[in-house]
């Protein structure tokens, strides 16, 4: 992203909920995300290197309206922006962004987190990608191709493929695209249904609308299989891979060669576990009643509301993980 530099006031930044990447899957999340280490350790990391005058990349802002004369929607750097607010200073060096107002910030957000500060999950950047390709106030995703769409928001064509497809069911479901389109008609009729009916929801939600995909033993399977793996990759990150490896094998040394239910029996009394109960991630989903609210909530945020300071050496939470 090129533009100019420029010493900005730190009043004259403006911060919007819709413009922090991290946050696009805050319905599900009931507005908060989680607090990592890894997060705390950046921010710590940040504000040190500001305070000793190390250099550290400017932020990313786009002009605002003509109505918020000499303001900036900050697109990206939001650690940095919270690092300079706790640090008491009153400019910081940002690279102000072709385009101008609210519309142009949210295309300029989706290209945000790609080359430098705390990278995006694999996770984060779907979800990203999906409430790009949704903004109501802009079509700019919507008309990019699969190839562009994916330098755009760092996800692969597969991952776009399968938005867009979802999006063209919705539309033929409500009877608004006609099924036997194809070539450009079909992809006139796509963005006709899109740009009306953008999707307020996420994509974990979307791509599960009227699926039976939960039900199939081979998703079960990798679910579990994902589950497993994500305790594993915590574990070697306390013990390290070679405690990690050892204890893998011993477990899988009571699993070898018998039935599943004598192998797990087996588990249990050599290792003196009993089962937890493991909560649904739909129970983390909002119903369309609660979706209502919180689009509504999002649509009442000021623009211009002031990062209050969050962290101190006894809590670490803070509303969002930027």
């Amino acid at each position: 992203m090129t533009g100019r530099l420029q010493s900005i006031p730190m009043g004259a930044v403006i911060t919007n909920p819709r413009l922090q990447n991290r946050n696009a899957a805050a319905p599900c999340l009931q507005h908060r995300l989680p607090m990592t280490a890894a997060t705390i350790e950046h921010l710590d990391a940040l504000r040190l290197a500001i305070k000793r005058g190390g250099v550290v990349p400017p932020v990313l802002v786009v002009e605002a309206e003509d109505s918020k004369p000499g303001h900036f929607y900050l697109v990206d750097g939001y650690h940095r922006y919270w690092a300079h607010q706790q640090l008491d200073l009153e400019v910081i060096t940002a690279n102000v962004l072709e385009g101008k107002g609210f519309a142009d910030a949210l295309v300029a957000a989706g290209r945000a987190n790609k080359n430098h500060g705390l990278r995006l999950t694999k996770d984060q950047k779907v979800e990203n990608a999906w409430r790009n390709l949704n903004l109501p106030e802009t079509d700019y995703y919507r008309r990019l191709n699969k190839t562009q769409a994916e330098a755009e928001l760092g996800v692969d064509r597969e991952t776009v493929k399968k938005m867009r497809q979802k999006v063209r069911q919705r539309g033929i479901a409500a009877g608004c695209i006609d099924a036997n389109l194809n070539g450009n008609a079909a992809e006139e009729a796509l963005l006709t249904y899109w740009n009306d009916h953008p999707a307020p929801d996420t994509w974990r939600m979307a791509r599960r609308d009227g699926s039976t995909e939960r039900k199939n033993p081979a998703w079960q399977e990798k679910k579990a299989a994902r589950a497993l793996a994500q305790v594993l990759a915590n574990f070697e990150a306390v013990y390290g891979a070679e405690v990690a490896k050892k204890a893998l094998n011993a477990v899988g040394f009571h699993l070898h060669n018998v039935k599943p239910n004598e192998g797990m029996t087996k588990v249990r009394r050599a290792f003196s576990v009993s089962a937890q109960p493991i909560p649904d991630e739909d129970e983390a989903s909002l119903s369309s009643e609660e979706m209502d609210a919180f689009l509504e909530w999002q649509r009442l945020q000021p623009f211009d509301a002031p990062i209050q300071p969050h962290f101190n050496n006894t809590d670490h939470q803070l509303p969002s993980d930027f």
